[in-house]
């Protein structure tokens, strides 16, 4: 669910293309808010660390591991709590500190969570299982 898309323009992101009339538009549309409202258990959705690395504020369902990975950089809702989802986009909408700091927080957890990084995870717990010295 996406919500609050506007040209991107305004945003002083990419180009324009032409319309057959000969019109200028905006070539991409910002998306303000990605929400994802899962109602039943998940490992990961691909589309949370999407929406954190274009540095969208992210709306999510307590379901799998989704809390767990995105830790502060994106509200938690239950499942089927219109009224919490309703809140969490009201307080990202309302409160521009709160979102800058929800964004803040997703390129610091986007800068820790990569393939090297955690190649090198996976390596020492390996050898942490197989009881390699390190």
């Amino acid at each position: 669910m996406v919500f609050s898309v506007e040209p991107a323009e305004q945003h002083g992101r990419l180009g324009e293309r032409s319309t057959p009339d000969g019109q200028r538009r905006p070539s991409i549309l910002v998306v303000s808010i990605y929400v994802i409202a899962s109602k039943s258990s998940e490992g990961f959705p691909r589309t949370i660390w999407e929406a954190i690395v274009h540095s969208l504020p992210v709306v999510a369902t307590r379901v799998g591991l989704i809390p767990d990975f995105v830790q502060d950089a994106a509200l938690i809702v239950e499942p089927n709590s219109t009224r919490e989802l309703a809140g969490a986009l009201r307080d990202i909408l309302h409160n521009p500190a709160k979102r800058r700091g929800m964004i803040k927080r997703g390129r610091e957890l986007a800068a820790t969570v990569t393939l090297e990084q955690q190649t090198e995870v996976m390596v020492q717990r390996l050898k942490s299982w197989a009881r390699i010295p390190q």
